[in-house]
């Protein structure tokens, strides 16, 4: 990470911090209101940074979004299981977690696709599946020092609702000069009506017209 990146995830940590009661481990779902707005970008950076802060192989990221899942793609691997099998109880948890030796963090990725409907789980008996994604990251504050959730849209899906009792927190991703104001309250609105304790948000994609110190002096 730059030393600006690790700035903004060390102020994004002292918050996450100051927010969630002390434990031994931490539940914390990133989402936005729709795509585009750099969710996983955040989710993982933050992730790198952890790693650096509390170890390696302490932190995992959650590719919750069976909506548009990319981790398989974007770190070149070829899992035949994920999150979906663990779900299902199809294979044990450990053997759906791979650990990354250069960012030093781990990932529980979404199951390939074969089947679009074999990735949406959260549109069949959403409380079925709130139970089986609680006891899943149950297991993980288990194993980790920190657990990362990267969602899908709050506004176009219910997933993130699903999600949300089950952390400790919730990070509001926004997109800088992009998503309206009315749009980032109703996805707020709708996750804070499903019991979603939200912590803050990012504003994610900014633009520094100024040099970025002076912002700090403003």
């Amino acid at each position: 990470l730059a030393v600006a990146q690790r700035q903004e995830f060390h102020s994004l940590h002292q918050s996450v911090m100051s927010k969630i009661d002390s434990q031994d481990s931490r539940v914390v779902q990133f989402i936005s209101s729709q795509f585009g707005e750099g969710v996983t970008t955040v989710a993982l950076g933050y992730a790198a940074f952890l790693a650096t802060v509390v170890g390696k192989n302490q932190v995992v990221v959650v590719e919750a979004n069976f909506r548009q899942p990319s981790f398989r793609e974007m770190f070149g691997l070829h899992l035949e299981y994920g999150l979906h099998s663990a779900i299902e109880e199809r294979v044990e948890l450990e053997e759906a977690v791979v650990c990354l030796d250069g960012p030093g963090f781990c990932i529980l990725a979404c199951d390939k696709v074969h089947d679009q409907t074999m990735l949406l789980p959260m549109d069949s008996g959403l409380y079925a599946v709130q139970r089986s994604i609680k006891d899943v990251l149950c297991k993980l504050r288990e194993r980790f020092r920190f657990v990362l959730i990267d969602s899908a849209p709050a506004v176009p899906f219910m997933d993130g609702c699903v999600l949300a009792p089950a952390a400790d927190g919730v990070v509001y991703v926004i997109e800088s000069n992009r998503t309206r104001a009315e749009v980032v309250n109703r996805g707020l609105d709708k996750l804070k009506s499903c019991g979603g304790n939200v912590l803050g948000m990012v504003l994610n994609k900014r633009v520094f017209h100024i040099p970025q110190f002076l912002y700090r002096l403003l």
